[in-house]
């Protein structure tokens, strides 16, 4: 097995066995890799350098300013081992190739909640806006077919994740 390999959560649990000093264990994993445990110890380090060399960097480059508006100081409390955070899917523009990224993300990491941050639905269209008077001439962009695009996507959401929570506009 390559370090590309290893997933991150892997790297992360082998870099606390590091840094605790379970040169044993590191040892241990490195034969099940096939690796030499010196190769194996060098990528952690590498690996810890990075991700600090990351975090630094980026911490030092932001400075987001505090919201004006009380709207935005309230925020959803959900408590949660991890999640997978997504925003606008925005149906029926939505992208098929973001959701099955979003599902084989998740997959790949074990995750099984799912947040949508933003707009399940674009309700900012005039015809999702005023879907009584389209109705009549549910149109491809109606109220009908997009409900029913919701619905079909969250059964197949619903096929992996346990939980998912709507937090945007189209949850009010």
């Amino acid at each position: 097995m390559a370090w590309k390999d290893i997933t991150i959560p892997e790297r992360e649990e082998l870099l606390k066995l590091y840094d605790a000093g379970d040169t044993e264990a590191i040892a241990l994993r490195a034969v099940d890799y096939g690796m030499k445990p010196q190769s194996l110890e060098r990528k952690l380090r590498d690996h810890r350098y990075y991700k600090r060399l990351y975090l630094k960097e980026a911490f030092e480059q932001v400075d987001i300013p505090a919201s004006p508006s009380r709207q935005y100081l309230d925020y959803e409390e959900i408590e949660a081992d991890d999640a997978i955070i997504i925003s606008d899917i925005e149906v029926p523009d939505f992208s098929p190739l973001y959701l099955l990224l979003v599902l084989l993300t998740a997959m790949w990491h074990g995750i099984k909640r799912l947040i949508i941050a933003g707009d399940f639905i674009a309700s900012d269209q005039e015809g999702i806006n005023h879907w009584a008077q389209v109705l009549a001439n549910d149109s491809d962009l109606g109220y009908e077919s997009s409900r029913n695009l919701v619905v079909l996507i969250l059964r197949q959401m619903f096929k992996w994740f346990d939980e998912i929570v709507l937090t945007g506009n189209s949850s009010r």
